[in-house]
């Protein structure tokens, strides 16, 4: 797997795909749904600020998606139904392709653990209004979320380790430095697949 140092000192080989908005608001969910989730208590002040935080990162995320960076436009990994398909179809035989940005699945992935974590925070500040002071389907609706969110997460890190070591990419320092191995159609000019996609023969 390629290291930091490595990315780094030979850059030449790499490309930047992840801006640094993108890893900010990565990192910045990631700690933010763990501090709620196991330290910081529901009642507490701090847990509500957390939540408007999170809430916050993730509008600024859905803009983003429209006017930032080449990989972090929505147009540009959010995958179509087919690509989906036969994406998922190589993947359980073992011949899925590398992809620049987002594969489709990751994609997907992405995107529900988005609309779900804004589904956690909406609802948590709905608790505390007095319209839905006490309203059971408001509180299961935070916690069943939240539950889901900590499954979906797990299959996301999942995921990512398995495409570290089948692509040979370490995609946690990816996140990081937001430098990824440079693929080989990244020296063409094609532009049909705006996700850059490549025969991963090693």
């Amino acid at each position: 797997m390629i290291t930091i140092n490595r990315l780094y000192k030979d850059s030449s080989r790499t490309v930047l795909v992840w801006d640094g908005f993108v890893r900010v608001f990565h990192w910045s969910i990631v700690s933010g749904f763990l501090l709620n989730r196991f330290i910081v208590e529901d009642n507490n002040a701090l847990h509500n600020w957390i939540g408007y935080f999170v809430l916050a990162m993730i509008l600024l995320r859905l803009l983003w998606g429209f006017t930032g960076s080449h990989y972090a436009k929505f147009r540009n990994f959010v995958p179509g139904m087919k690509s989906l398909i036969t994406y998922l179809i190589d993947l359980v035989n073992f011949r899925e392709r590398d992809y620049q940005g987002h594969n489709p699945a990751g994609a997907v992935m992405i995107i529900m653990l988005i609309l779900l974590m804004m589904t956690i925070c909406i609802s948590g500040w709905m608790m505390g209004l007095d319209k839905f002071w006490g309203e059971d389907w408001v509180e299961d609706l935070h916690y069943y979320g939240s539950s889901g969110m900590l499954y979906l997460m797990s299959v996301h890190a999942a995921g990512v380790f398995y495409a570290s070591f089948r692509h040979k990419q370490n995609l946690v320092v990816s996140m990081v430095t937001g430098r990824k191995s440079r693929q080989r159609e990244n020296y063409s000019t094609r532009s049909e697949n705006q996700s850059l996609p490549v025969n991963h023969t090693g």
